[in-house]
């Protein structure tokens, strides 16, 4: 419970709790997870301004991570691609931006896509092909219910990963804190696997 304070400030009254996600608060890899996603959420919020459509997105994304519904770095990229696009940022890959052929390269910066012979600005390029844009236009497109109702190999989550990482940072312009200590994490999780086997 809110109550509007002097100087048109909120202040909390009361507060009680309906979702604890407890295995986000017990896992450091989820509680890594999660704070990413709330930096990104703090990010694109705008104060006083409701947005039913992204506190769905971030709940639902929290919700499928403390349940382990998918995979967290399915979650991740799903979650960042599908931010940029409620928030108004979907990129352009119906065709070269320029000629109107079959992209090869998005522009993380422009949000465009452009062929072998219209590309420019490389140092904002990451190549595609036809998978990781039907891929990208799926998430982008459909509905928050169904946003993980789709079938993706290692490799190519992978590889969705760092676009829909880097395309959010570009179009934010915004180097996420949450994200360095997300990566340690993992870095060090995998580092005792592998010294482990």
């Amino acid at each position: 419970e809110l109550f509007l304070g002097t100087k048109s400030m909120y202040r909390i009254n009361e507060t009680s709790t309906i979702q604890p996600f407890k295995n986000l608060r017990e896992s450091l890899e989820g509680f890594a997870y999660g704070s990413y996603f709330a930096e990104i959420a703090n990010r694109v919020s705008v104060e006083n301004s409701p947005d039913e459509e992204f506190l769905r997105l971030f709940l639902n994304c929290l919700y499928a991570l403390d349940k382990g519904i998918e995979a967290p770095k399915k979650i991740k990229t799903v979650f960042e691609l599908k931010t940029a696009s409620v928030c108004g940022y979907t990129p352009d890959l119906s065709g070269c931006s320029l000629c109107g052929k079959e992209i090869v390269f998005l522009d993380t910066l422009l949000g465009k896509g452009f062929c072998e012979s219209c590309k420019k600005n490389p140092p904002n390029l990451l190549r595609v092909n036809e998978t990781v844009v039907s891929a990208i236009e799926y998430i982008c497109s459909v509905d928050i219910k169904k946003m993980f109702s789709f079938n993706a190999t290692d490799e190519l989550m992978t590889y969705l990963g760092i676009i829909s990482e880097e395309y959010l940072k570009t179009q934010l312009d915004c180097e996420f804190k949450t994200l360095d200590y997300l990566k340690k994490i993992q870095k060090k999780i995998n580092s005792y696997y592998t010294n482990k086997n």
